[in-house]
């Protein structure tokens, strides 16, 4: 009898430690994302920081002309600047066909063209939400969103740059 009591005991105990874990990780989780909830059906909207560019690759895209297009764009719709977003969808088109057709050989790589397409589609949705409404909890995610993939974008440039200077390149 007193060892099904203790298995008992010792088996409610971990359950009750296990569920207070698993409440602090959420809580703990919850407290880092940026909470945006309507006040009167008023989104309150926050400048987002763009990331600088790191001096190791701006000597790899100082003659891209397109990137300091897209860093332009991103700058400006961090600082809820939306012309572009206000210009015809041929603009975005081309600044983007033109960035993975224009994309210097030491960054041409399969990840780098990847982070291209996601901030394209960002980009797109970000238009299409600016035409039905540019206050709405929806279109505030999605520009951050874009911002976030635009430094996921320049980090990945980094690393590439990084793995390339890593080679070494056999001498026959």
């Amino acid at each position: 009898m007193s060892f099904k009591f203790f298995a008992y005991s010792c088996f409610s105990l971990l359950l009750l430690v296990g569920s207070l874990a698993c409440k602090e990780i959420a809580t703990k989780q919850n407290s880092n994302l940026p909470v945006l909830l309507p006040n009167n059906g008023v989104v309150e909207t926050t400048m987002i920081k763009v990331p600088e560019i790191n001096k190791n690759i701006q000597s790899t895209i100082s003659n891209w002309n397109e990137f300091k297009e897209l860093f332009d764009l991103i700058t400006n719709i961090s600082q809820e600047n939306y012309q572009t977003l206000e210009s015809s969808k041929e603009v975005l088109t081309d600044l983007f066909s033109a960035l993975i057709t224009k994309i210097p050989e030491p960054i041409n790589s399969r990840s780098v063209i990847a982070r291209i397409k996601v901030i394209q589609t960002l980009a797109y949705k970000l238009k299409a939400q600016y035409v039905v409404n540019n206050k709405s909890v929806k279109f505030e995610k999605t520009r951050t969103e874009l911002v976030n993939s635009f430094s996921n974008m320049i980090f990945q440039i980094t690393k590439t740059l990084e793995k390339n200077s890593q080679l070494i390149s056999k001498t026959e």
